[in-house]
């Protein structure tokens, strides 16, 4: 079914078709690779 979904024709104006929590399970392993990015007021606060 996964397969059937992504063969499916995007929106205009989108490059594919996602499944539920697919956006979310790329963000995570891009974040353990490359860390979690956050506001230079963050980083600031937390190393003081």
């Amino acid at each position: 079914m996964i397969d059937e979904l992504h063969e499916s024709e995007p929106a205009p104006g989108f490059s594919k078709v996602y499944i539920p929590g697919e956006i979310e399970q790329q963000n995570e392993e891009n974040n353990r690779v490359n860390g979690i990015t956050i506001a230079k007021s963050v980083y600031d606060y937390l190393t003081e």
